[in-house]
């Protein structure tokens, strides 16, 4: 949790990334895998490692969620 959180609240910029991409995948019912995998942060803290697997988990989470509303894979 605390790569993600700044504080027991707040997400940090890797944590806004992950959250996102959920957001991504079930407002639009897309993949976020199609995304580019930058995240414009002045460290420049998100590897492609990294970026492809929160988009991975955030489908994946999408798609096995039937209110979630994306299709089943």
């Amino acid at each position: 949790i605390g790569d993600l959180f700044d504080d027991d609240i707040h997400p940090n910029d890797i944590g806004a990334y992950a959250i996102t991409c959920l957001v991504y995948a079930v407002i639009y019912q897309r993949n976020p895998r199609e995304l580019p995998y930058k995240l414009i942060v002045p460290d420049d803290t998100l590897s492609p490692e990294q970026s492809e697997y929160f988009r991975a988990i955030a489908w994946d989470v999408a798609a096995s969620y039937p209110r979630s509303g994306v299709p089943a894979q």
